[in-house]
C-alpha cells in the first residue's frame, strides 16, 4: 500500500525551502554560521534585467535563527540549521544537495539536486533530475523525485531593510516539480531512477505533486544570499493552488565578506548610474564616466581588456570586472593623479564569450557598465 502524505510535506518543505543561504563559490567554508531573521513576504516581482527590488521598508520579525556549516571532509558541508541538517558536495563549480535530516524524515539523494552553480551566467538556466530514498518515522520508506530549474534570472540594484542602494546586486531562481511516494515496501518502480524521462512520467501520473520556486538576492562581497523568498503552491489534477510563502533576511553584519571587495554601497539618487548601458566588441570602444572620470576600454588581440583612464583630481579608484552574476574575475585598486592619463589590462584569456559588468568605484560613487566580450581572439 501507498500513501500520499500531506502531514510529511511539512517536514520536507521546511528541511527544503526555509533555510537555504547559497554560498557565492561552489565550495562552502571548513565551519562558518550565518544569521537568518524572518520578514515579511519579499515579493519576487518580475525577472529582467537593470531591476530595481526595494526591500528598505519590509518588517523584520523578532525571530531569529543562526544557521552553521561544518566541514565533514574536503568536499562535504553539512548545514545545520534549527529545522534540518542538509548534506552538500562539492563538485567542480557546483554544489549539490545529497541529502537531508529532519526529526521525522531521513533521506539520500541518489540523483542530487544542483544547489548553486558558481560560474552560471545570466539568462542561462541549468536542469537537473532529483531522486531521493529514505524514511519517514523510521517506518515508511520514502521516494521523492522531481526535475529542477536552476537559473540566474534578474540583475540590478537592491535596497536592504534599514540600508541604502546596493549595486551589482541579482537573483537566482530555482523552481522544483516534486512528487513523492510513502509506502511500506522496499522496492518501487525501477524505472523511476533510471532514464530521467520516467521522472517526467511519473509526475504526470501523480495526481498531486508541488512546484516549488525558490529565489535568492546577492550583492558582490558577500558570500550568501541577503533576501530569499520561496513560494510553494499545490498541483492537484492539474490545478495549481497556492500553498505557503516565506521570506528571510541574511543580515551582512552576520556574514563573512569574499576576499576581493569593491565598496558598491550608494544613495537612492546614483541608482540610475547601474541602468547605464553601452556594448563592447573585439573592435569597439567602450566609454563610462561622469564628472570626475573618463575610462575608456576595448578588448584588444592578446585577449586583454585595454583599459584607459583619466581624472580631474587624484582619487582612490578600484575597477572590476565581473560576471553578471557579481562574480569578480579581475580587480584593481588605482591611484590617479589630476589630469594624468593611467592605463592597465585585464586578461580574458579564461573567460567565455558573453556579457560582464565593469564595475568602477570611487569614494561614495560607483558606476557599472554592462559590456559584451568576443571569444578569445587567438583561438
Amino acid at each position: 500500500m501507498r500513501y500520499r502524505c500531506f502531514i510529511f510535506f511539512l517536514f520536507f518543505t521546511l528541511s527544503n525551502i526555509a533555510v537555504s543561504p547559497q554560498s557565492q563559490s561552489a565550495m562552502l567554508n571548513n565551519s562558518e554560521t550565518i544569521i537568518r531573521k524572518t520578514i515579511e513576504f519579499a515579493h519576487p516581482g518580475e525577472a529582467g534585467e537593470s531591476k530595481f527590488w526595494d526591500f528598505g521598508e519590509l518588517c523584520i520579525y523578532d525571530e531569529e535563527h543562526i544557521d552553521e556549516y561544518i566541514a565533514q571532509n574536503d568536499s562535504i558541508t553539512v548545514e545545520i540549521t534549527p529545522f534540518c541538517y542538509n548534506y552538500y558536495k562539492n563538485s567542480g563549480d557546483t554544489l549539490y544537495c545529497i541529502g537531508y535530516n529532519t526529526k521525522n524524515t531521513k533521506l539520500k539523494y541518489i540523483k542530487p539536486e544542483i544547489h548553486k552553480i558558481n560560474s552560471l551566467q545570466y539568462g542561462i538556466a541549468t536542469t537537473s533530475h532529483i531522486y531521493g530514498e529514505g524514511k519517514y518515522s523510521s517506518i515508511l520508506n520514502m521516494y521523492v523525485y522531481g526535475n529542477s530549474i536552476y537559473s540566474i534570472d534578474s540583475y540590478g540594484s537592491i535596497v536592504l531593510p534599514g540600508d541604502s542602494v546596493r549595486y551589482g546586486a541579482y537573483r537566482t531562481l530555482k523552481r522544483k516539480h516534486i512528487g513523492q511516494i510513502l509506502t511500506p515496501d522496499t522496492k518501487i518502480y525501477d524505472d523511476i531512477h533510471s532514464p530521467n524521462s520516467s521522472i517526467y512520467d511519473r509526475l504526470k501520473q501523480d495526481s498531486l505533486t508541488w512546484i516549488i520556486e525558490n529565489y535568492n538576492w546577492y550583492i558582490p562581497d558577500y558570500k550568501h544570499s541577503i533576501i530569499e523568498t520561496t513560494i510553494t503552491y499545490l498541483l492537484k489534477d492539474g490545478k495549481k493552488t497556492l500553498h505557503s510563502t516565506n521570506s528571510y533576511y541574511y543580515p551582512i553584519y552576520g556574514q563573512e565578506k569574499k576576499t576581493i571587495t569593491i565598496n558598491k554601497s550608494d544613495t537612492l539618487r546614483h541608482v540610475n548610474l547601474f541602468t547605464q548601458e553601452n556594448t563592447l566588441c573585439n573592435t569597439g570602444i567602450s566609454e563610462i564616466g561622469d564628472d570626475d572620470i573618463r575610462l575608456s576600454c576595448h578588448q584588444d588581440n592578446h585577449n586583454t581588456l585595454a583599459i584607459e583612464l583619466m581624472t580631474d583630481r587624484n582619487l582612490d579608484i578600484s575597477i572590476a570586472l565581473a560576471s553578471i552574476g557579481g562574480i569578480a574575475f579581475e580587480n584593481v585598486h588605482l591611484k590617479t593623479l589630476e589630469g594624468h592619463l593611467i592605463k592597465t589590462t585585464f586578461d580574458l584569456t579564461d573567460l567565455q564569450q558573453g556579457t560582464y559588468l565593469l564595475i568602477v568605484s570611487y569614494e561614495n560613487k560607483v558606476i557599472c557598465k554592462k559590456i559584451y566580450m568576443e571569444d578569445n581572439l587567438n583561438e
